[in-house]
């Protein structure tokens, strides 16, 4: 009876080692069933973006923002206008399963510099504002600018989407602006409008205008890619 304590200790020890034996197992197959399922998720994804994405990458700039409130009539400031419409302009290219790329989605004010570089190795960039003339408050109309050559195209496409949309456009024109200088794929900036209008003003603050508004901007995107 004297060895029987040993024995219980030595069958108590081979229970020990096989539990933790059966756990490492468990373990290694858990780990090995996550690498698994992690691959077919991620295969999933992969077939997605191929089959649902036009691999289009399009950067949507609303100008200004933070302490830069550009245009400013009364309490209405031009970086809230170009914000709203730049959101709306992300959510139909959305729509349509092209990517977009935001400068900004808040208050705050990306550098110029900063801004073309977060372009760099899109497919556009538009860039949106509101227009002023202080000198002549009866400046009406949308208008948009160009500055290399391989702009033209988007800058045109833009003015015939106003223009068949009954937008009140002034067409395209030469401008020297940074964020277009600074970009390597057709890229415009365009003015929606001038806030020193009163009536334009009151466009560009309703709701309804800034969707007709970001349908011409999305449109003029779209047109480009079927044209190819």
């Amino acid at each position: 009876m004297a060895g029987f304590p040993g024995k219980r200790k030595s069958t108590l020890v081979k229970y020990i080692v096989a539990f933790i034996t059966l756990l490492i197992v468990a373990t290694l197959f858990l780990c090995l069933y996550f690498v698994w399922l992690k691959k077919g998720l991620d295969n999933r994804k992969a077939e997605n973006a191929s089959t649902d994405s036009k691999d289009l990458v399009v950067v949507i700039d609303a100008g200004h923002g933070g302490s830069e409130p550009g245009c400013v009539i009364g309490n209405i400031m031009e970086k809230d206008i170009t914000l709203s419409i730049a959101h709306k302009v992300e959510k139909k290219l959305n729509s349509q399963n092209i990517t977009v790329i935001m400068t900004r989605n808040l208050d705050e004010y990306p550098t110029l510099k900063e801004r073309g570089e977060m372009a760099q190795g899109a497919d556009y960039f538009v860039s949106i504002h509101c227009n002023s003339n202080t000198y002549n408050t009866s400046a009406f109309g949308f208008e948009c600018y160009y500055y290399y050559d391989r702009d033209k195209k988007l800058a045109e496409q833009l003015i015939q989407e106003a223009r068949t949309k009954g937008i009140v456009e002034n067409g395209m024109k030469y401008g020297d602006f940074q964020v277009l200088r600074d970009t390597d794929m057709p890229s415009v900036l365009v003015e929606t409008g001038y806030m020193t209008n009163e009536r334009e003003l009151e466009n560009l603050c309703s709701k309804e205008y800034q969707l007709e508004l970001a349908d011409v901007i999305a449109d003029a995107i779209g047109s480009m890619e079927e044209n190819q």
